[in-house]
């Protein structure tokens, strides 16, 4: 026979009987290193896996349980996920053309076709980082159709919409200046072209309206060489100055302040209770009396998610035990309005677990009368 050893908080080793040396593997998951890198097994309960998901600076931004409909694909179409996936790959493939790319006017030609016809999978790559930032442009686009068809804008998700259409924003201006950098006729007289709308921008564009009564006010606006255009440019046309300021707003500022907005945008979305639903009917399905529990999200903890993945787990009856002495380990650390709350639900599921006791005593004594009157005739 095989014996466990009990490591606390942390994954249970086999030993093999032999009494022997344990493999490196096991060895590995018992030694300080691992230890204190991953402190909690998935697999030991369900608080750790909790705490598993709490402590993992990667993981934490997601919820321990979600929703049936959250891992729907027919429901989410999954854009949320693969545009992140098309970021990273973008993200990845631009590091390793930086390392083949000079953003002068002299040498960024030459660079991007040394990059195609010499660099050992340079094309691939080069075409990877293209077709991976199409492609995301078009899963923003149909991440945003479907959170407006299935109304995720609306309270208390409407900042993270905000949110949302500024990453839209931000990954149309990543292809703009990314368009520039193979410095090629397409890529010069495409970008004059884009470049030229900013000049008609009220105020701020030299061609736009009411530029000269600003550029009067303030001193900007209302010259070629004092607008926006200018300002994107370096310049009054696109020139080297123009390659070098779309560079670094192409692999450094916009990159950066992406990611920051995305790590915000997925934070919001575990605050906010997980992807949007129909809410009212998943949390029917987890409460049975929904009326005495009006509010619908836990500090840290969406409530119907939390509840209802308590009830496919443990079954009717051990839910509700289950779900009470872990809320009453809740309500030890939190703060008065979060105690409230766990009080209702504590007493919802008690009044719930009273009414199938006092169903199921009825129904015997009922029973028991039945039976009484048919002795009783019987013997008459």
């Amino acid at each position: 026979m095989s014996d466990i050893i009990k490591v606390p908080n942390k994954r249970q080793v086999v030993k093999s009987d032999g009494g022997g040396k344990k493999d490196l593997v096991q060895q590995f998951y018992e030694s300080q290193i691992y230890t204190s890198i991953f402190r909690h097994d998935y697999k030991d309960n369900k608080r750790n896996r909790a705490l598993q998901i709490v402590n993992n600076v990667f993981l934490h931004l997601h919820p321990t349980r979600v929703s049936r409909h959250a891992i729907d694909v027919g429901y989410t179409w999954g854009m949320g996920g693969i545009t992140l996936l098309l970021f990273i790959v973008t993200a990845v493939t631009g590091i390793l053309l930086m390392f083949y790319y000079r953003p002068t006017s002299e040498y960024a030609y030459n660079d991007m076709k040394q990059l195609m016809h010499d660099v050992p999978f340079g094309a691939f790559i080069r075409n990877m980082h293209r077709w991976a930032a199409h492609s995301m442009v078009i899963c923003v686009m149909l991440h945003m159709y479907r959170v407006f068809l299935t109304g995720s804008y609306k309270p208390p998700r409407e900042f993270n919409w905000v949110i949302g259409v500024n990453l839209l924003v931000l990954t149309l201006a990543l292809s703009f200046t990314g368009y520039l950098l193979p410095w090629d006729q397409l890529a010069i007289w495409a970008i004059t072209v884009g470049s030229n709308m900013a000049r008609a921008v009220p105020f701020l564009g030299h061609a736009g309206p009411f530029a000269p009564e600003f550029h009067q006010l303030v001193g900007f606006g209302g010259a070629p060489d004092a607008d926006v255009r200018f300002i994107l440019l370096g310049g009054t046309e696109v020139g080297a100055p123009t390659l070098l300021r779309f560079y670094v707003l192409h692999t450094v500022f916009l990159p950066i302040v992406t990611a920051v907005l995305l790590a915000v945008h997925f934070w919001r979305i575990r605050k906010d209770g997980g992807i949007s639903g129909p809410p009212m009917i998943e949390f029917n399905k987890a409460v049975t009396d929904a009326s005495k529990l009006k509010v619908s999200v836990v500090d840290h903890l969406p409530k119907y998610e939390y509840v209802q993945g308590f009830k496919q787990v443990e079954g009717e009856q051990n839910f509700k035990e289950a779900i009470r002495k872990d809320l009453e380990i809740l309500k030890q650390k939190s703060s008065s309005k979060l105690a409230n709350l766990i009080n209702t639900i504590d007493q919802a599921a008690e009044q719930n677990i009273k009414g199938g006791e006092n169903t199921e005593n009825k129904d015997n004594h009922q029973n028991h009368n039945n039976t009484t009157n048919t002795d009783e005739h019987q013997h008459h």
